[in-house]
């Protein structure tokens, strides 16, 4: 998830261990050990688009307390109307964007960004 410093204007990003992969885990057999008994292995795999996007959080850090970015958007993005007075609809509101989406962003717009990443 990305976290929007509202007064400084730096962001957190977080990447989870497992971000991208699905759960719960498969199972893998593995060759014996040693001392002749099986181990087994946890493998994950890939996930697709959507649930990147759906297991993505974007929070806007206001000093004291933090607020769902998202829904704010689209409340802005609703009452925005087109040079012929409908709504625009240059804001998707139907998807989320996904953590690969956000670094894009902020690398396009040179936003002062750090990466926690859960997987190191």
């Amino acid at each position: 998830g990305a976290v929007f410093d509202e007064a400084s204007g730096f962001v957190d990003v977080y990447r989870g261990r497992h971000y991208g992969k699905i759960y719960p885990p498969i199972k893998v057999k593995r060759r014996s050990g040693e001392n002749g008994k099986r181990r087994m292995k946890w493998k994950y795999k890939d996930c697709d688009e959507a649930t990147k996007r759906a297991t993505t959080l974007t929070l806007r850090y206001i000093p004291g307390h933090y607020q769902p970015l998202l829904p704010e958007l689209t409340k802005i993005a609703e009452k925005r109307l087109d040079k012929n007075g409908r709504r625009s609809r240059s804001i998707k509101l139907d998807t989320r964007p996904s953590l690969e989406d956000i670094l894009s962003a902020l690398e396009k717009w040179k936003v002062l960004y750090v990466v926690t990443d859960g997987r190191a």
